[in-house]
């Protein structure tokens, strides 16, 4: 992983201004990582020429750690594309209610423009709402694993200074 200094002088980055300089963009801790995960699952359900484009801004806003927003958008993939979008578009023809209006079977240039439009509308929603969705719950899995972590690790530690100080005693 480059170092931040690196990072932070790249003439694209710089254009984040002063805020690139947050440090918790660039260290590993329970509130950072959870926020970059957040906008990095949230960017995932983007059309993937924008992931990026959303990911690294929506970290600085959230003061979430830049590399985990950007490692976390390569959820979707090319080879996730297909099944996460069209579960995407199958959700949001659900929640607008709305029929299939595609035949898949034949393809038309006359028709493509209105039925791209009907496919549209659907999967905006549906990526929207699974970014919402994905994106919290992600960020909530991770508080709650950091947080199990650090309380496992200090019974873990009391545990060794109880076992040190009964060895300790009985000499």
């Amino acid at each position: 992983m480059p170092d931040s200094h690196t990072v932070m002088h790249n003439r694209w980055v710089a254009k984040l201004g002063p805020r690139i300089r947050e440090p918790n963009l660039w260290h590993f801790n329970r509130r950072s990582v959870s926020a970059g995960i957040f906008a990095g699952v949230f960017s995932a359900f983007m059309p993937p020429g924008l992931q990026l484009l959303v990911a690294i801004p929506l970290s600085v806003v959230l003061r979430g750690n830049l590399a985990v927003a950007f490692g976390s958008t390569w959820i979707t993939n090319p080879f996730t594309y297909v099944p996460v979008y069209f579960a995407c578009y199958k959700l949001g023809l659900w929640l607008t209610g709305k029929n299939p209006d595609i035949n898949l079977t034949e393809f038309n240039l006359e028709t493509l423009a209105a039925d791209l439009m009907n496919v549209g509308q659907p999967l905006l929603v549906g990526c929207t709402v699974s970014a919402f969705f994905f994106g919290g719950l992600a960020y909530l899995v991770v508080r709650l694993l950091w947080r199990l972590h650090v309380i496992n690790h200090i019974k873990e530690r009391a545990a060794r200074r109880k076992a040190r100080k009964a060895t300790h005693s009985s000499e």
